[in-house]
């Protein structure tokens, strides 16, 4: 079962991926899976899309 890192009631918890909601503020990290649609609210980060895209080298993401 896929895990995710969302912040709840003001702290961050891991919860079943399943569970996720529109508007969840969900903490990505280098390296882990990203476990829903998302939309990077700060910062930015390297994303390993081939199993989507058949890219093979990692896509970064900005803001937004």
């Amino acid at each position: 079962q896929a895990k995710a890192t969302v912040k709840r009631d003001g702290k961050f918890i891991e919860i079943d991926a399943a569970l996720l909601v529109p508007g969840d503020l969900v903490l990505l990290s280098s390296g882990g899976a990203i476990p829903a649609d998302c939309r990077t609210h700060e910062s930015q980060i390297d994303v390993d899309q081939a199993a989507l895209t058949g890219e093979s080298l990692p896509v970064t993401k900005y803001s937004g």
